[in-house]
């Protein structure tokens, strides 16, 4: 019995002079990477990432941030400094992508950065900011738009293979459309007809395709 017990506070010490050396590695190693930090050059990052204060960050969001810094200045800006923007943009949900006017997005905040520079900046530099302003929030509309063409055309009724074809279609649309939209040739359009394949999808599943013969021309004046 006391062989036993002899054993087991062995054991037991071995355990926890085991653990004590498995926290020094912890610590060492996270010593020193943060003083390596995770980079030294562009060549070891990503093919999309740049490297930035010895850490990966993304090469669009490094754009973003770029963008915001020039056409968002003074009561407009948007971050206390350039690295705070970084931090921020690395934190979005999605990507995106080019030209969206909605969606939580980097490329939706980066297109309003244009908007900023070209029309208004009090009205979108707020558009590009973290919160969005109820305009960059919700999810990408390409987004939406694939996911519901993917659910509701499927079988004889199917538009595209996969959700990646889809959304390469999806980023030649022009976006200059309204929500609820039932013609013109945009994106708007095209996801009006896609929801609407959800109760009709002989119908409308062509219609919510690149082929639409009713997302077509111009799409009509904003309501006054």
């Amino acid at each position: 019995m006391r062989l036993i017990t002899i054993l087991t506070v062995c054991l037991s010490l071995l355990a926890c002079n085991a653990l004590e050396d498995l926290d020094e590695v912890e610590e060492q190693a996270e010593a020193e990477r943060d003083g390596q930090g995770e980079c030294t050059s562009n060549e070891q990052c990503d093919d999309d990432e740049v490297c930035i204060d010895n850490f990966c960050q993304s090469a669009l969001c490094q754009q973003y941030c770029d963008e915001a810094e020039d056409k968002c200045k003074g009561p407009n800006a948007l971050y206390d400094d350039y690295q705070s923007c970084l931090d921020t943009c690395e934190q979005f949900p999605a990507v995106g992508l080019p030209d969206e006017p909605t969606g939580n997005t980097v490329h939706c905040r980066i297109y309003h950065l244009s908007l900023a520079a070209a029309v208004d900046p009090v009205t979108h530099c707020p558009h590009a900011g973290a919160a969005g302003a109820m305009v960059c929030v919700g999810a990408s509309p390409c987004t939406s738009y694939c996911g519901s063409i993917v659910e509701n055309c499927t079988g004889e009724e199917q538009v595209f293979d996969d959700a990646d074809e889809c959304l390469e279609a999806c980023s030649g649309y022009p976006k200059n459309g309204a929500a609820g939209d039932e013609t013109g040739d945009t994106l708007q359009c095209r996801q009006t007809q896609a929801t609407a394949a959800a109760t009709n999808s002989g119908v409308h599943c062509p219609e919510a395709s690149p082929a639409s013969t009713v997302c077509m021309g111009d799409p009509p004046p904003p309501e006054d």
